[in-house]
C-alpha cells in the first residue's frame, strides 16, 4: 500500500472523530426518549457508592489495596485459625449474571464462564457433569468480561476483567468510566491452562474494562484488546501493549482471512464520542484506522459477528442506548457497504430499553440461513434473517455465545441467570450452570433467628428471588430483584420485604405464598432502601426513603415521622435499631443532593438529630448497633481515601475511626458479636475480618472464602451461632461465630431478647388477666406469680419452651385485691412485671 493510501484512513480517522459527537448527541435527540433501566440503576448504584466523591473509582487503588491486605493479614492468630473455615451454603440451582464464555478450541468439554463478579469459572464435561469449580487466579478476579484461548496451544489462555458500560468526559478533559458492574484490574494470561496466572498487561490504568480479546488466527503472539480506553494491540503475546485506536469503549476486533492485515472493530456506547465501526487495513496500526463507509449509526453498542464459512461476510447487531431501537445489518464486503435485514423498536422489541448493556448476534459457521440474535429477549431464524422467532424459555439480557469448534452445533450461551446450552444451535437451551455460586445478593439479606434452615435476600436480576431451606439448591420466594428482607426473629413464617427504590413494602405471613403490599411512599428512595423491625417490639418497623416511614401495627399501616418532614433530602441507604428500644433508630443517608449524614432518634421518630460530627462524606453503606448497648454503634463507609470502620460510645455524640490496618477499600457490612460485644464482624470489597478487641486491632476472618468477594451483607444465625456472609457474585456462606468457636456453651451469656415478658393485658384485672412472652432460643422457662411478700403463691409455667410467642392466662378468683408480681426465668435471665388485681 503506498504512502498516499496510507494517509488518507488517517486523515478520515481525525475527521471522523471530530464530528462524531455531534451527529451522535444529533442522533439520540432526534429518537425517542431514552429510558434508564433497572440494570443500569443497579451498576450505577454499584460505582456512585464506590466512586463518590469523585465521578470514577481512583485508578490501581482497588488492586494495590487488595495486595497490601494480602500480605499484611498472612497471619492469622491460632485462636482464630482453630475455627471451622467458611462453607458455601448455595445457591447451586440459582446462578448470576455470567457476561462472556469460551470453549477450548481443542476439547469442546472444556468450557469457560465469566462472571459479572463471581470470577472465572471452568466446567470439565461442558457444564453437563455439575462439575463447575472457580479458577483461583492468586488476584482479585471478579469481573471477567473477555475470555481468548489459543487455538493451537489451548494451555494459554487470557482473560479480560472489569465491567464498564459508559465513559464520559468532564472538565478539564479528565476521563470518567460510570454505570459499573466491577472493578478491572487488567489482562492476566496463563500459560498452563489455569494452574498459574500473571497479570500481563503494562497499561497504566487499570480501571479500565477491557471488553474483549481476539488473537491473530495466524499469528498467535498479536493479541488485540478492546478496552474502555480504546483497541489495544500486543505483537508479542502479551507483554507489551500499544493503543492502536484511540476510540473509546471498543467493544469487539476480528480479522478478516486469509490477510489478517485486513481488520474490523466496533467502537462506542451510551453516545461515548467517536461511536462507530471501524476498518484497518494495515493489521490494526496506530492511524491507519478510518469509519466504515454508509455504517449505521448507533447510540448504544454494536457486536460483530463473522461468518465462518465466508469471512468477508460480516453480521453486526446495531443498539441505540436505551430507546428499544436497533438493527441487524450484514456487510458482505468486509465493512464497504451495508445491508439491514432487520430493524427493531418498541413493537417488536428484541432490545428492551437495554440496547447498551446485552446483545449479540450468532451466524452457524456453515450455514448462513441460521441466525440468533439476542437483546432483552432471544430470537432465531433459518431463513437469513427474513422471519425471526422469539424464544421465550431463556432467561432475558444475552451477553454472549460460543460455539464449539468441534461440533458447530453446539453453542453455549450467558445471560442474567447464568449460562445455557444448545445442541441444534439455538433451537432448544438446556440450563447447565448448576454449581456455579455465582448469585449478586444485596445488603438487608435476612436470616431467621429460629430457624437455621430458613434466609433469603434479594438477588440482582431474579424475580422472584430464591430462599435457602437447609441445602444447597434454593427455592423461589415471592421478592423482588433489591430491597431489604426480614424475617419474623419469632414467627419465622412472617416475612417483610420492599421493592427496588422502596416503591412498596411486602408483608407475607407464610413465608411468601401469599402477601400484602404498601405503597405511596413518597419522595426518591435508593437502589435498595433500608427496612428494619424491631427485635423488641414485632410490631415496629421503619422503612426508609427520603422521608423515614414507621409502622407501629406490624405493617397494616405506615405514616411519615417527624411529622412529615425528610432528614436531609436524601435518601436513606443504612438503617438500624436498638435491640431493647424501639425507639431509637440510626440512619444513614447517600448523598445524592447534598453530603451523607448520619441521624438518631430516641423517641421513635419523632425528632431527628444530625449525629454526623467527624464522619466522612462517603457513602454510609452499613450501621450496626451493640446488642446489649444501643449507646455503643458502628457505621461502614464506601469510597476510597478516607477511614471505613467508624464507633462511637455514646449514641454518636462522638466518633473514633477504628479502621486500623484494615485495606483502603470500599466497605459494607458491619455486625457486633450476640454474645461477646467486643468481637466486631466487617465485610468489604475483598473479604470478612474480625476484631476480638473492639476495633483496636483486625485478622482476617476469611478461611474457606474465594480469594476475593464482594460482601453486601453479614448476619447472625441464632438458632446454629453461626455468622453469614452474603456476597454479590458469589452467593452465601456461613462460619461459626468466633464467640460461640472459642468459648464452652455454659459460660456464653444469653442472648439480648432472647426472653421479652409482656405486660399483662388488662391491668388493672378482676378476676383474670393474660401474661405473654416471647423466646427466641429454646430454654427451659420458669414463670411464676409472687405476691407483695414475695412469697411464690403459683407456677404457670416450669418446662422446657421452644422458640415463639406464648399466652398464659392467670385467675386470680381466690386471691385478694393487691399487688403482684409476674417473673419469668430461663438460665441467666429472670424478668419481673407489676400486676395490679382489683376487686
Amino acid at each position: 500500500m503506498n504512502k498516499y493510501l496510507k494517509i488518507v484512513p488517517f486523515v478520515i480517522f481525525f475527521i471522523f472523530f471530530a464530528v462524531n459527537a455531534y451527529i451522535t448527541n444529533d442522533y439520540v435527540k432526534k429518537h425517542k426518549t431514552e429510558k434508564e433501566s433497572g440494570a443500569m440503576n443497579a451498576l450505577q448504584f454499584w460505582t456512585d457508592a464506590r466512586a463518590y466523591p469523585n465521578s470514577d473509582i481512583p485508578a490501581n487503588k482497588y488492586h494495590k489495596n487488595f495486595e497490601i491486605a494480602k500480605k499484611h493479614f498472612s497471619k492469622v492468630p491460632s485462636d482464630i485459625l482453630s475455627i471451622p473455615p467458611w462453607r458455601p451454603l448455595g445457591p447451586l440451582n440459582v446462578n448470576g449474571r455470567t457476561i462472556c464464555v469460551a470453549v477450548n478450541p481443542k476439547n469442546g468439554n472444556t468450557v469457560y464462564a465469566g462472571t459479572a463478579s463471581g470470577g472465572l469459572w471452568r466446567s470439565y464435561s461442558g457444564g453437563l457433569a455439575n462439575d463447575w469449580h472457580r479458577v483461583i487466579t492468586g488476584y482479585p478476579v471478579l469481573g471477567v468480561k473477555a475470555i481468548a484461548i489459543d487455538p493451537v496451544d489451548t494451555n494459554v489462555i487470557y482473560i479480560g476483567t472489569g465491567e464498564v458500560y459508559r465513559y464520559q468526559g468532564t472538565h478539564g478533559g479528565v476521563v470518567i468510566r460510570t454505570t459499573r458492574g466491577c472493578y478491572g484490574i487488567g489482562i492476566l494470561k496463563t500459560t498452563d491452562g489455569g494452574n498459574t496466572w500473571a497479570r500481563i498487561d503494562t497499561l497504566t490504568n487499570k480501571e479500565i474494562g477491557v471488553q474483549g480479546l481476539t488473537l491473530n488466527p495466524l499469528n498467535h503472539n498479536t493479541i488485540f484488546a478492546a478496552t474502555t480506553e480504546g483497541v489495544y494491540r500486543s505483537r508479542d503475546a502479551g507483554m507489551n501493549w500499544e493503543l492502536v485506536l484511540p476510540i473509546v469503549m471498543a467493544q469487539n476486533v476480528i480479522f478478516y482471512q486469509p490477510d489478517t492485515n485486513i481488520m474490523m472493530a466496533s467502537c462506542g456506547n451510551l453516545s461515548s464520542p467517536g461511536t462507530g465501526i471501524y476498518l484497518s487495513y494495515d493489521a490494526g496500526d496506530f492511524a491507519t484506522w478510518f469509519p466504515s463507509p454508509s455504517a449505521p449509526k448507533f447510540s448504544g453498542k454494536a457486536i460483530l459477528e463473522q461468518y465462518k464459512l465466508n469471512p468477508i461476510n460480516v453480521y453486526v447487531s446495531f443498539a441505540d442506548s436505551t430507546t428499544a431501537e436497533g438493527d441487524l445489518y450484514v456487510t458482505k464486503d468486509f465493512g464497504m457497504s451495508w445491508n439491514l435485514i432487520k430493524h427493531y423498536d418498541y413493537m417488536n422489541n428484541l432490545l428492551g430499553v437495554q440496547g447498551w448493556y446485552s446483545h449479540f448476534v450468532a451466524v452457524h459457521p456453515y450455514d448462513e440461513n441460521i441466525i440468533i440474535h439476542a437483546g432483552t429477549y432471544m430470537s432465531r431464524s433459518t431463513d437469513g434473517g427474513n422471519i425471526f422467532l422469539m424464544d421465550p424459555t431463556v432467561h432475558p439480557d444475552h451477553h454472549g455465545y460460543a460455539r464449539d469448534e468441534e461440533n458447530p452445533d453446539i453453542i453455549y450461551e450467558v445471560n442474567d441467570a447464568g449460562i445455557v446450552r444448545s445442541t441444534d444451535f439455538g433451537m432448544l437451551f438446556d440450563d447447565i450452570g448448576y454449581g456455579m455460586q455465582t448469585t449478586q445478593f444485596y445488603n438487608g439479606f435476612a436470616i431467621s433467628a429460629s430457624d437455621s434452615n430458613f434466609a433469603f435476600g434479594s438477588m440482582q436480576d431474579h424475580i422472584p428471588s430464591y430462599a435457602y431451606t437447609g441445602n444447597l439448591n434454593w427455592q423461589e420466594i415471592n421478592v423482588d430483584e433489591v430491597g431489604w428482607c426480614i424475617i419474623d426473629p419469632i414467627n419465622s413464617n412472617i416475612i417483610y420485604w420492599c421493592n427496588r427504590e422502596g416503591e412498596a413494602v411486602y408483608k407475607s405471613n407464610n413465608r411468601g405464598f401469599s402477601l400484602s403490599a404498601a405503597n405511596g411512599f413518597g419522595g426518591y428512595g435508593a437502589w435498595n432502601s433500608p427496612l428494619v423491625l424491631s427485635q423488641s417490639n414485632r410490631n415496629v418497623l421503619y422503612f426508609g426513603k427520603e422521608k423515614i416511614y414507621k409502622s407501629t401495627d406490624a405493617a397494616q399501616s405506615w405514616y411519615a415521622t417527624a411529622g412529615g418532614s425528610s432528614l436531609d433530602g436524601n435518601p436513606a441507604l443504612s438503617m438500624a435499631l436498638s435491640f431493647t428500644n424501639p425507639d431509637t433508630v440510626y440512619v444513614g443517608t447517600a448523598p445524592i443532593y447534598n453530603d451523607a449524614h448520619i441521624f438518631r432518634t430516641t423517641n421513635g421518630g419523632a425528632n431527628w438529630q444530625n449525629i454526623t460530627g467527624s464522619l466522612p462524606n462517603r457513602y454510609p453503606m452499613d450501621i450496626a448497633v451493640d446488642p446489649r448497648n444501643s449507646k455503643i454503634l458502628y457505621v461502614v463507609y464506601g469510597g476510597f481515601g478516607t477511614g471505613h470502620v467508624y464507633k462511637s460510645s455514646n449514641g454518636g455524640s462522638n466518633w473514633t475511626n477504628i479502621t486500623g490496618t484494615l485495606p483502603d477499600v470500599p466497605t459494607t457490612a458491619v455486625i457486633v458479636d450476640p454474645y461477646n460485644s467486643n468481637v466486631i464482624y466487617v465485610g468489604n470489597d475483598i473479604t470478612v475480618y474480625i476484631s476480638t478487641n473492639s476495633g483496636l486491632d483486625w485478622n482476617s476472618y476469611d478461611e474457606g472464602l474465594p480469594e476475593a468477594i464482594f460482601v453486601s451483607d453479614l448476619g447472625i444465625c441464632n438458632a446454629n451461632g453461626t455468622i453469614r456472609v452474603s456476597t454479590h457474585g458469589n452467593g452465601l456462606f456461613e462460619r461459626k461465630l468466633y464467640s460461640v468457636a472459642t468459648s464452652v456453651p455454659e459460660e456464653l451469656p444469653p442472648l439480648p431478647n432472647s426472653i421479652v415478658l409482656n405486660q399483662n393485658y388488662p391491668n388493672p384485672f378482676n378476676p383474670a388477666t393474660t401474661i405473654s412472652f416471647t423466646i427466641n432460643q429454646a430454654a427451659f422457662i420458669s414463670l411464676k406469680i409472687f405476691d407483695i411478700r414475695g412469697k411464690e403463691i403459683t407456677t404457670l409455667v416450669n418446662e422446657r419452651k421452644q422458640p415463639g410467642e406464648y399466652k398464659i392466662q392467670w385467675n386470680a378468683e381466690n386471691f385478694p385485691s393487691g399487688i403482684y408480681f409476674c417473673t419469668i426465668k430461663a438460665e441467666k435471665i429472670s424478668i419481673t412485671k407489676k400486676m395490679m388485681l382489683v376487686k
